[in-house]
């Protein structure tokens, strides 16, 4: 009998696993540090090396990195997918039955 692990390893459950853990643990860095630069925003500065500023500064840079770590996957993605979808949609147009694919004969 196999143990629960050897079948999430079988399954490909691990991978899917991962992914999600990944997925959840960059959503949470971003939405952490839109909501901290949100609610540090009004924050009593206290002059050029204020500790808030730099822990903002630090939290935009974390968003616009991964805004463009975003940009750069959704890209590589729609480059790999949009010639696949585009070859299925053109080869089911062409697999279409025609009268002339089943040599219907057309009387007068």
């Amino acid at each position: 009998m196999d143990s629960p692990f050897e079948r999430m390893e079988r399954t490909g459950l691990w991978r899917k696993a991962i992914l999600v853990l990944a997925g959840a643990l960059f959503l949470s860095v971003v939405l952490s540090s839109l909501f901290f630069i949100a609610h540090q925003e009004n924050h009593d500065c206290i002059g050029e090396d204020c500790p808030v500023c730099a822990s903002i500064r630090l939290a935009v840079q974390v968003v616009k990195q991964a805004i463009a770590k975003m940009m750069t996957v959704f890209s590589i993605i729609a480059t790999l997918t949009l010639p696949i979808l585009y070859m299925s949609f053109a080869t089911d147009e062409a697999a279409s039955p025609t009268p002339v694919g089943d040599k219907v004969r057309i009387n007068d």
